[in-house]
């Protein structure tokens, strides 16, 4: 099988910068972060070399134990020659 998109290079990631992000702790004296916690991430939106994310932390028990807002900016590589 041939392809045509098999010789194009992949695009590589050159720069991942985050312009933002909070951390909201709920009861922080009601677990252990040694213990297995477990992360249920979703990112919403992204475009213009931008992404949002949100992240909720629960413990074994399924207790919400944190919530996590993120904006980041990520540029791909740009050839050796470009000005930008």
């Amino acid at each position: 099988m041939t392809s045509t998109a098999a010789a194009a290079p992949r695009p590589e990631v050159g720069m991942m910068v985050s312009l933002d992000h909070t951390i909201y702790f709920h009861n922080p004296r009601d677990f252990r972060a040694d213990e297995w916690l477990f992360t249920e991430m979703e990112s919403p939106w992204a475009g213009d070399g931008r992404g949002l994310v949100f992240q909720r932390i629960f413990t074994r028990e399924g207790k919400l134990v944190a919530s996590c807002v993120q904006e980041g900016v990520v540029r791909l590589k740009q050839p050796s020659d470009s000005k930008l």
